[in-house]
């Protein structure tokens, strides 16, 4: 009887291993009547993208890999972003900081390649780098970062959104005040260590139609008004 006992759980941790590694179960899913706001963020690694398809599934919105550091471009950025506007999806662009190139080279690079359009999400710096990688000191980085996000902020109009892990918040912007924050929290929920989030990426093996193999999913804070009301006008 216990041996039995022993390979039932064996095989029901094994099982709900596989549903995690697959994406068929998530366990920190936000509560979808809480959070009915859904959205993913893609990039090339996803490969091509059904946005038809992910628009009939479900998905309000995308953040597109637009740039990285001072002369990097996405080569699927274009496509993404002209095919999820014709399916209706609202979308914005991310960029990745690179520690490696001034904050005003990185912003040229992310402004020729995005386009200021109506209706569309603020920018987004993505910043997740290795402290012990950095080729910048704090110093430089808080200089370059705030660079950064003067210049998006004076092209499109609106404060970027910043995008950041918990391991980065704690080594670069504990104590500071970050007025848009998209957080990643995969294993947890999220507001135990960013308490003011706007939008939380909450798994990286996500399913979705229109999709080949995992993407990450993310929601929204507030309600379908507030949202709107970030869109550029």
């Amino acid at each position: 009887m216990i041996r039995k006992i022993s390979v039932l759980f064996v095989a029901l941790v094994a099982f709900v291993c596989v549903a995690w590694y697959l994406g068929w179960w998530v366990p920190n899913r936000p509560d979808p009547d809480k959070y009915p706001i859904s959205g993913i963020d893609v990039s090339h690694h996803n490969g091509p993208v059904n946005w038809a398809k992910v628009k009939v599934s479900g998905v309000k919105f995308a953040f597109i890999k637009a740039t990285e550091g001072s002369n990097w471009q996405d080569n699927r950025f274009q496509n993404n972003w002209s095919e999820s506007k014709k399916a209706g999806v609202y979308r914005g662009a991310y960029h990745f900081f690179s520690t490696t190139s001034s904050g005003e080279s990185q912003a040229l690079n992310f402004i020729s390649n995005v386009p200021k359009e109506v209706g569309m999400l603020p920018p987004v710096i993505d910043v997740e780098f290795s402290k012990s990688r950095s080729r910048m000191s704090d110093a430089e980085f808080y200089e370059e970062l705030k660079i950064l996000q003067d210049a998006m902020e004076s092209y499109y109009g609106v404060k970027p959104i910043i995008y950041t892990t918990r391991e980065f918040l704690e080594n670069y912007f504990e104590g500071r005040m970050i007025d848009r924050l998209w957080a990643r929290e995969i294993k947890t929920k999220v507001t135990d260590w960013a308490p003011d989030w706007v939008f939380w990426q909450y798994t990286n093996r996500g399913r979705v139609p229109g999709i080949r193999g995992r993407v990450d999913l993310n929601v929204y804070r507030k309600k379908l008004f507030d949202f709107e009301k970030l869109l550029l006008r």
